[in-house]
């Protein structure tokens, strides 16, 4: 018989499993019903989780057993977006954009701060309120710009930086919760410490900042060794696992320093984002990370009591109301005012005018020590969360209203040419034909060799990295990755190309290829290579038009190397030595 510590954990991990499997089947069932409406799935899995918490249903007793899982979903999720960015894209205008965003956050939390006065908060609270409503959410915004392709396009750049910024801010908020702990009055053991010296701070903070650049530069070059050691085997599994086990490290590192810990899976992705394997790192983590996105947003969602926003009504309506119009209203200007044009300036404003998730923390750690009541604390909450579930219905009016701004000049200040908007970026197709080779392998070779002849453009995705080292230094545009894989089509160009040619002699890869491909651009043309003849009604249900078939092609060539060589043969040859049979 088992000891007690034994059954309780069996006990615990079995409420673990029970839990995970009512979050995933009820957000997975309510987002078929949204997609059915042709609305997004992130507010799908938020409304999932106020149908399960406890203040609905109760299906779920409380999103606290989920709360790791959910975490490790924002740390993939950060890190898959550090691995797609280039440090390049944001030190051209780093400056202004930390004006933006330091801009923003000021404004909207002094804005804010009056308004939750006079909506019944005490100053103390009013204050921590404006603070914490001042923060968007990364996850939101950042799923939603990579699924759209938009992380380096001008107002995904504007957008990352000044959520990048917000995170930093968590650190001094947090920081500052129990000096207005201390000022409210307000009890427990969090505020007798409240009064480190001004000194003691400095030196926690630069010692926090210097464990931070220590995490950066171990990373910029422990890393790239260990995946380059990695993509030597034909296999990624072991990428995979690297690559996921140094965002988790660095997350922990840097929430043990007293950042946030989807800060430092950001950094690691972003020491990254120069190796060759990104592509096939963040397609295998897309997976993972998109599984526990979805049960992040639904704990989210646990967290609205429907007894609150009854109760609560027009509070919260006129609490969401001001947020929305507040933030959208400020960061919009502040984009303006570095120079960013009307178009990216009210995309932005919308984006980032919900609340996030880490204002959940900060209130979280008002509530603990008595600044907020309870009270307070789950109607701001409920603000919090409807202002998610309203995040991506914000998005899409702002690509609605967006355009209408285009003609807005630059501010004053900026109109002697020391600064310009962001170019439009291009759209269209690149000129002339492009196509893709999937491996370059013999066959591949050939192909590419055709192509040349015929004046085409290739690009080749293969997983062997010395190949395609070679390939980049003859001036070829090679991707290390598996080209089913459709991060690594996309880097390819697989929404430009032309045409997709699978050479590679792995069936299952090639049919995986074939269909993510057909998926990600159905008017390409895609040509397979199966080993089989009775593969090709399959490769051509998944996408593929033509298919060449191994042994049909071995069978041709054999017949017109035979039949070549005996019209080559001379007629008067000498006869063989037979017997003359007498």
């Amino acid at each position: 018989m088992g000891s007690a510590p034994t059954i309780l954990a069996a006990g615990a991990a079995s409420g673990l499993v029970l839990d995970l499997l009512i979050v995933l089947m009820t957000a997975g069932v309510v987002a078929l019903v949204m997609s059915r409406l042709r609305l997004p799935v992130v507010p799908a899995y938020m409304i999932a989780g106020v149908l399960i918490g406890p203040g609905a249903l109760g299906l779920s007793s409380s999103a606290g057993s989920l709360d790791d899982l959910a975490r490790l979903a924002t740390v993939l999720l950060l890190f898959g977006i550090g691995l797609q960015l280039h440090l390049s894209a944001l030190r051209a205008a780093l400056v202004r954009y930390i004006l933006a965003g330091v801009g923003s956050g000021a404004a909207t939390t002094l804005i804010g701060w009056p308004i939750a006065m006079a909506l019944g908060l005490p100053a103390p609270a009013a204050l921590i309120a404006a603070m914490a409503l001042s923060l968007s959410s990364t996850a939101v915004i950042m799923q939603h710009l990579a699924l759209r392709r938009e992380l380096n396009r001008s107002h995904g750049r504007l957008a990352l930086a000044i959520l990048v910024v917000q995170d930093l801010a968590v650190l001094g908020m947090l920081a500052a919760v129990p000096v207005i702990g201390a000022w409210a009055g307000a009890g427990g053991s969090a505020t007798a410490g409240a009064g480190p010296g001004v000194g003691a701070f400095l030196v926690q903070s630069l010692g926090r900042l210097a464990g931070l650049a220590a995490v950066v530069i171990a990373t910029r070059w422990l890393l790239p060794a260990l995946l380059a050691e990695a993509t030597r085997g034909r296999g990624t599994d072991v990428l995979l696992v690297i690559a996921t086990a140094s965002a988790i490290g660095a997350a922990v590192v840097t929430q043990a320093l007293g950042f946030s810990a989807e800060l430092g899976a950001f950094l690691a992705g972003l020491t990254l984002a120069a190796s060759p394997a990104r592509h096939q790192i963040s397609g295998q983590i897309g997976p993972l990370r998109d599984l526990f996105v979805a049960v992040f947003f639904t704990t989210i969602g646990m967290r609205v009591a429907p007894g609150v926003l009854v109760d609560h009504a027009g509070v919260i309506a006129a609490a969401l109301a001001a947020l929305l119009l507040v933030k959208s209203v400020v960061i919009g200007l502040s984009c303006w005012a570095i120079g960013a044009g009307g178009v990216a300036s009210v995309l932005v404003g919308l984006m980032l005018a919900g609340g996030g998730e880490f204002s959940l923390l900060v209130f979280s750690a008002a509530e603990r020590i008595g600044v907020l009541s309870p009270t307070a604390f789950r109607v701001l909450v409920t603000v919090t969360v409807l202002s998610l579930i309203l995040t991506p219905l914000l998005i899409h009016a702002g690509r609605l209203w967006a355009p209408a701004t285009r003609a807005v000049p630059l501010p004053p200040w900026l109109r002697r040419g020391l600064a310009r908007p962001d170019p439009p970026e291009p759209e269209g197709a690149a000129a002339g034909r492009l196509v893709i080779i999937g491996g370059f392998g013999p066959v591949g070779r050939a192909v590419a060799e055709g192509l040349r002849q015929a004046g085409a453009r290739y690009s080749v995705a293969e997983l062997n990295p010395k190949t395609v080292q070679a390939l980049k230094s003859q001036g070829v545009r090679a991707i290390y990755g598996d080209v089913s894989n459709p991060h690594v089509l996309e880097t390819a160009g697989i929404h430009d190309a032309d045409a997709l040619v699978l050479t590679i002699p792995d069936e299952e890869s090639v049919l995986r290829a074939a269909q993510a491909a057909r998926r990600e651009h159905p008017g390409i043309l895609i040509v397979a290579r199966a080993t089989l003849a009775s593969r090709v009604t399959m490769a051509q249900s998944l996408g593929a038009d033509l298919v060449v078939v191994d042994e049909l092609a071995t069978a041709a060539a054999m017949r017109d190397l035979v039949v070549r060589r005996l019209a080559e043969r001379p007629e008067d040859r000498p006869a063989s030595a037979v017997g003359d049979g007498a």
